[in-house]
C-alpha cells in the first residue's frame, strides 16, 4: 500500500494534478491534516475543517464527502465524518489512480481496504478484539469487567501474537539467509570465517531453521536470541550494502 501510494504520489505530481500550493507547509495547515489522524485513533466520529483552509487538496477531498455541513461550534469550519472521508478518500484514489491500480495490480488491495472501511470488524481492531474475546471465552467486550479485557490482551498480546509475528519474522530472515549462502553476499573473509564461529560451525540455513523450530515448539527463541541478533545486524547491513551498490551515480 505504501508503495502504491507513493507511485500515485508521484503521478499527480508530475502531472500537475497535485502543486507544492496544494499543501502550503505551514502549521496551520499541518495541524489541519494530523487531526484527522488524531480523531481517528481516539474514535471521534467527526473532525473539522477550515473553509478557507490552504490545503487545497484536501478541501477537494472533503467536496467528494457526504454529510459535510458547516459547524455550529466552531463558525468558519465544516464539520466532515471521519467514515466519510475514508470512503470519499478511497473513491478519490481509485478514480485518480486507475493506471496506477492496473499498474501495480491493486485491485484485490483496494477491495480489501473498502471492505475494512466499510466494515470495521474486518479491520485490525476487530480482528484483536475476537482474538482478545477467544482467548478470555466471551462473546462481546461488554460481558466482561476492563480489568478481565485488559488482562486477556496482554496475553494475547505477549503470547500467542508476539509468537506469530517472530514466526512471520523467521521466514523472511530465511529467505535473507538462503541468499547469503546462495550468493555469498557477506564479505567473503567473514563468510569464509566470521560466520561458521558465529553460528557454531553450523549451515547458516541450519541455524536458522533450528530457531524457527524452537520459537514453534516452545513459544521463545531461547539462546540463539544473541547469534540471531548478530545475523540480523549483518544482513540489514548487507541490504544497505546492496543498496550503495545499486544507487545511480548523481
Amino acid at each position: 500500500m505504501q508503495q502504491f501510494l507513493s507511485a500515485l504520489a508521484c503521478k499527480l505530481v508530475l502531472s500537475g494534478r497535485v502543486s507544492r500550493s496544494s499543501i502550503p507547509d505551514s502549521p496551520e495547515v499541518e495541524s489541519e491534516r494530523r487531526q484527522i489522524f488524531f480523531a481517528t485513533a481516539i474514535n471521534l466520529p467527526t473532525f473539522f475543517v477550515r473553509r478557507d483552509s490552504g490545503n487545497a487538496l484536501l478541501l477537494d477531498l472533503v467536496s467528494r464527502a457526504t454529510g459535510v455541513r458547516g459547524s455550529h461550534r466552531y463558525p468558519g469550519n465544516l464539520r466532515v465524518h471521519v467514515q466519510e472521508y475514508r470512503k470519499a478518500l478511497l473513491d478519490f484514489i481509485e478514480s485518480e489512480g486507475r493506471d496506477v491500480i492496473e499498474l501495480f495490480g491493486a485491485q484485490e488491495l483496494l477491495r480489501d481496504l473498502r471492505a475494512r472501511i466499510t466494515d470495521p470488524e474486518l479491520g485490525a481492531g476487530g480482528k484483536l478484539t475476537r482474538r482478545i474475546l477467544k482467548h478470555v471465552g466471551a462473546s462481546t467486550p461488554l460481558t466482561l469487567r476492563a480489568q478481565d479485557f485488559n488482562m486477556g490482551a496482554e496475553d494475547v498480546y505477549r503470547g500467542e501474537l508476539r509468537t506469530a509475528h517472530l514466526a512471520e519474522a523467521l521466514d523472511y530472515l530465511l529467505e535473507d539467509c538462503q541468499t547469503v549462502r546462495d550468493f555469498g553476499c557477506l564479505p567473503a573473509r567473514f563468510c569464509r570465517t566470521g560466520l561458521p564461529a558465529l553460528l557454531g560451525g553450523r549451515d547458516i540455513m541450519e541455524f536458522a531453521r533450528e530457531a524457527r523450530s524452537e520459537l514453534k515448539r516452545t513459544g521463545e527463541l531461547g539462546g540463539c536470541r544473541p547469534v540471531l541478533i548478530q545475523l540480523l545486524l549483518l544482513i540489514i547491513g548487507m541490504h544497505g550494502e546492496n543498496a550503495r551498490i545499486s544507487r545511480p551515480a548523481a
